[in-house]
């Protein structure tokens, strides 16, 4: 009998606390800005927020292992950025301070369920403190759920 060899990858290793994070110029550039005017309107183009919403409700606990495993995998989504004196620092958070929001907005009328989920939506980011991303479940009437994805833009591009 033949030993078969696994194609399966390592899991990365999680970051340590307080680990460092090179930065570009880019990264650099865009932390100062939002540091310095963080309610700015023109850096709201910025922060990338998207509502989908899902028929039927998916399974909130695979839904935040799924979550936890995709920062686990990409350090970059740990990122969070400190400014202090107009220099810019990074440092990536362990994998383990990302949880999955859960919001049971099952009995909020549709308006205002609206003007809330858009008022999360606004929400500033904390450079410093993070997460710089965030996945909100949100509940619901008749089975259905709808997924908040927010990102800041320094982790994302949106593009690429």
């Amino acid at each position: 009998m033949r030993a078969q060899r696994s194609n399966a990858k390592s899991a990365p290793r999680s970051a340590k606390k307080n680990e460092r994070l090179k930065l570009g110029q880019p990264e650099r550039g865009m932390a100062l800005i939002m540091a310095s005017s963080p309610r700015d309107q023109k850096l709201r183009s910025w922060e990338i927020a998207q509502a989908l919403e899902i028929k039927p409700a998916l399974d909130v606990e695979r839904l935040a292992r799924a979550f936890q495993h995709i920062v686990h995998l990409h350090p970059r989504l740990r990122a969070v950025y400190h400014v202090a004196d107009g220099e810019v620092s990074g440092r990536l958070l362990p994998a383990e301070d990302f949880q999955l929001q859960v919001w049971d907005a099952s009995a909020l009328p549709e308006a205002e369920f609206l003007a809330q989920l858009q008022a999360r939506a606004d929400q500033p980011w904390d450079l410093a403190r993070g997460p710089l991303i965030e996945i909100t479940a949100i509940l619901r009437p008749r089975k259905r759920m709808v997924l908040l994805l927010r990102v800041n833009h320094l982790l994302i591009d949106g593009w690429s």
